[in-house]
């Protein structure tokens, strides 16, 4: 399959040389090289070949089919005439960077700040284009370094710094205060919940689902992180063009979870359910693993065991290292695991539930349905969003019956404001500081 991409005409480097499709060729060309760790490799994995077609034209030939190859194909791109010749990793230029943007580079003191001025030149600041957007209203931003979050928020609470960005553990103290602007957003940090798969309780899919509406989201955010997380079955960010509604399939309902155990042949016993599997006379009774340095996990967990002792469920906490906790999870030893993971821009969902990550990826349940593997196979190929919709919508219904992982919840973050910037200030997941351009600051 062959992606091409049209780049937007009359866009210029902070130089005054345009930018080019080979630009583009010479960016990936710099990702791919194998002595270059970038970040960015990972997007190329899929790639067999590229080509700048002519100054406009990038083409990108892929190995197998992928839809997210536009989501993949969004990295930072450097200038060839700038580069060209250079070690990518030990240049001075490196110090001294040229973009395309509303702000160029102006002075940099390495672990103190970076100095930005407007750029007067910029090919979006207007002139007859409706969709340009003009010239920043802030002429001069300071980018300053800090080694501590204690010393960034210092910073902002004594106005050396007008904007910071906070995870829930320093915008506490800021909640409620009217001398400056808090505007919260999800973040891409998903919590969940793995089943054991193999557990010869846990395998049953009634357990599972009573399990799920024992379990209250809602209750548990606003009682341990009160506007500090946002619900969610699935790790794709809510309110996005795949998860527009975001409805949590199992809303609590503690009776309909006792009836499901009685319907699938547990027998209550003083509170707590038993069945005879294999022969054994089993208690509804399960493990669930925590690493012990995580304050919120371990919160939590308790409050799930709360929920599911009302329901009839047992529930042990095992409280482990970090590093113990990975081990059993590689090796398949742990009933139910307490665990998180970063989610990126790609919304391709295939690293928990698809069964060639079984053993070899984060598929750390087990789970294989081959509906979901055929769902997941469909939405890799098709490239019309309303279809890809459709397949994830359907493939959703099946994972939320399934239950191979509980999810629990993205956390949210922050981006703190002093009072006196004004203008549209709209961060989210992945751009804190959209719309920086029309921030501004009243004349006196």
């Amino acid at each position: 399959m062959i992606w091409t991409f049209y780049l937007k005409e009359n866009v210029y480097w902070h130089d005054g040389i345009p930018f080019s499709a080979e630009d583009v060729e010479f960016t990936a060309s710099t990702i791919m090289n194998a002595g270059v760790n970038s970040p960015y490799k990972t997007c190329f994995e899929n790639v067999e070949s590229f080509l700048a077609q002519d100054s406009t034209t990038f083409k990108v030939l892929l190995k197998s089919p992928n839809s997210f190859t536009p989501e993949l194909m969004t990295f930072p791109i450097i200038p060839k005439h700038y580069f060209l010749g250079e070690d990518i990793l030990t240049t001075p230029k490196n110090n001294s960077p040229i973009g395309t943007g509303p702000y160029k580079f102006a002075e940099y003191k390495k672990s103190e700040y970076v100095r930005l001025t407007s750029n007067e030149s910029w090919w979006n600041k207007g002139g007859g284009d409706e969709n340009s957007i003009g010239l920043p209203y802030i002429e001069e931003v300071n980018i300053k370094i800090y080694g501590k979050n204690q010393s960034v928020m210092n910073a902002f609470q004594s106005q050396e710094v007008d904007v910071i960005t906070a995870d829930r553990t320093n915008w506490i103290g800021y909640s409620g205060r009217t001398d400056i602007v808090l505007k919260k957003h999800v973040s891409n940090q998903f919590e969940f919940i793995a089943f054991n798969l193999s557990n010869k309780i846990l395998k049953e899919k009634e357990v599972r689902t009573a399990i799920a509406y024992a379990v209250d989201r809602g209750q548990i955010i606003s009682s341990i992180m009160p506007g500090e997380a946002v619900a969610s079955d699935l790790p794709v960010i809510p309110d996005t063009w795949l998860n527009d509604t975001n409805v949590v399939s199992y809303e609590r309902d503690v009776e309909k979870a006792k009836q499901i155990l009685v319907d699938s042949g547990w027998k209550d016993n003083n509170g707590i359910y038993y069945k005879r599997i294999n022969g054994v006379n089993t208690p509804l009774s399960l493990e669930l693993m925590v690493n012990d340095d995580n304050e919120i996990r371990l919160a939590v967990a308790e409050k799930i065991k709360e929920q599911l002792k009302e329901a009839g469920i047992g529930i042990e906490i095992k409280k482990v290292r970090w590093d113990e906790e990975l081990g059993k999870v590689q090796t398949g030893k742990f009933d139910m695991v307490f665990i998180g993971c970063t989610v990126t821009s790609v919304p391709d969902i295939s690293f928990l539930y698809s069964s060639a990550e079984i053993g070899t990826g984060l598929n750390i349940s087990g789970y294989s349905n081959e509906q979901v593997d055929r769902y997941l196979s469909l939405i890799l190929k098709e490239k019309d969003p309303s279809m890809k919709k459709a397949y994830f919508i359907n493939m959703k219904e099946i994972i939320n019956q399934d239950l191979p992982y509980l999810g629990l919840y993205f956390y949210n973050e922050a981006v703190i404001y002093n009072k006196r910037l004004r203008g549209e200030l709209n961060p989210s997941v992945w751009g804190r500081y959209y719309d920086f351009t029309k921030w501004y600051i009243p004349v006196e």
